[in-house]
């Protein structure tokens, strides 16, 4: 599709060096889960990294990204565009969700919608029998994004094999919903 290509590792996730920060939340005294700052707040550090590292690279040009993720990198496209409009072309975001708990998380996305606006096309893509992120929640994150002013096209997918979570998968469900998206951004990769 004429883009160059990061594929980025968490810190601390799998090979990867480091500490995984992104685990750091905040919890009230029953334990219950009340605060994700932390941790999104590490995350944008190392994709601010790993953007500064790609635009350095050999032939790829200067300009606005493409960011696309699966799970918490969906996420964190997403939050990261609100964060920084200018400097994001566009957000795939496939199964996006940093905690599968509303009251911690929706409000990320009405940030997100409230800073993306109308201004980073995004094209969402979920399925129906994610085993993290049900149907209702996803429609309540839909909602929060739209109402503060987001756009993006919503994908709910149906019939996606196994866990629908692991939508990424299966191309077959999602090419051309994202060949028509990234057509639409009308601009050379990058």
């Amino acid at each position: 599709q004429g883009f160059a290509v990061l594929a980025l590792m968490r810190r601390g996730r799998g090979a990867s060096e480091g500490i995984n920060g992104e685990e750091d939340f905040g919890r009230a005294h029953d334990g219950s889960l009340v605060d994700i700052s932390s941790g999104v707040a590490q995350a944008v550090e190392d994709l601010e990294s790993a953007i500064a590292f790609g635009r350095a690279l050999p032939g790829v040009r200067p300009g606005p990204v493409l960011l696309v993720g699966q799970s918490r990198g969906g996420f964190l496209a997403m939050h990261f565009a609100g964060l920084r409009p200018d400097d994001v072309l566009g957000v795939l975001n496939f199964s996006g969700g940093w905690y599968p708990y509303g009251p911690v998380t929706t409000p990320y996305y009405a940030r997100a919608g409230r800073g993306a606006g109308q201004a980073v096309p995004q094209l969402w893509l979920y399925a129906d029998n994610d085993r993290l992120y049900p149907a209702a929640l996803i429609q309540e994150y839909r909602q929060a994004f739209a109402a503060a002013g987001g756009r993006a096209q919503f994908e709910l997918l149906h019939g996606v094999p196994g866990d629908g979570h692991l939508l990424r998968l299966y191309p077959d469900r999602w090419q051309p919903l994202a060949e028509t998206f990234l057509a639409s951004l009308g601009r050379q990769g990058r």
